[in-house]
């Protein structure tokens, strides 16, 4: 029987594995976020102190356990994949946060009932643009994936994701 905690570490592994790409550049105002955050902590005010560190590594500890028990990895294999899925992260919430935007500013003009047809036509051009980097985003980890993992090996790894994925989305839903 899986745990809740293995459930919600495999959905987020399940989450960052099988999201869409991020290779959009980060706007301006993105770099200064970065930078506020690490005056932050240099400052001692950071959000992020040594409770979500240890929460952290006990989570990165759950992971590597469910990659090498449920999917069947070895503890090389598992870190390489959870490696993976780190240095992807950052990009991919950065574009999922821009695809986000672009719908608010879709759902702006619908409900404003605007008569600017180029302001849709660049809304829906900009939705576009981002999910295709979306897309090419988890094609690019897919196949990083193939030269990590053998097929079997892989087919595991999604199908055990999509599992974690359903379930979470039923547990939310009662």
């Amino acid at each position: 029987m899986i745990r809740p905690l293995e459930i919600l570490t495999l959905a987020l592994l399940g989450l960052v594995a099988l999201a869409p790409p991020l290779l959009a550049q980060t706007s301006g105002r993105d770099g200064d976020l970065e930078q506020r955050a690490g005056e932050a902590v240099q400052e001692g005010r950071a959000k992020h102190g040594p409770k979500q560190a240890k929460k952290r590594r006990r989570l990165a500890a759950v992971k590597r356990r469910v990659l090498e028990e449920r999917v069947g990895l070895t503890s090389e294999e598992a870190e390489a994949v959870l490696k993976l899925f780190v240095e992807r992260e950052k990009e991919r919430r950065a574009l999922q946060r821009r695809l986000r935007q672009a719908n608010a500013a879709l759902r702006k003009l619908v409900v404003e009932d605007d008569a600017d047809d180029a302001a849709y036509a660049a809304a829906l051009d900009d939705l576009s643009w981002i999910r295709s980097d979306l897309h090419a985003q988890r094609q690019a980890q897919l196949d990083a994936l193939e030269k990590l993992l053998s097929p079997r090996k892989r087919a595991r790894l999604l199908s055990t994701l999509r599992v974690i994925q359903r379930r979470m989305k039923r547990s939310t839903e009662n």
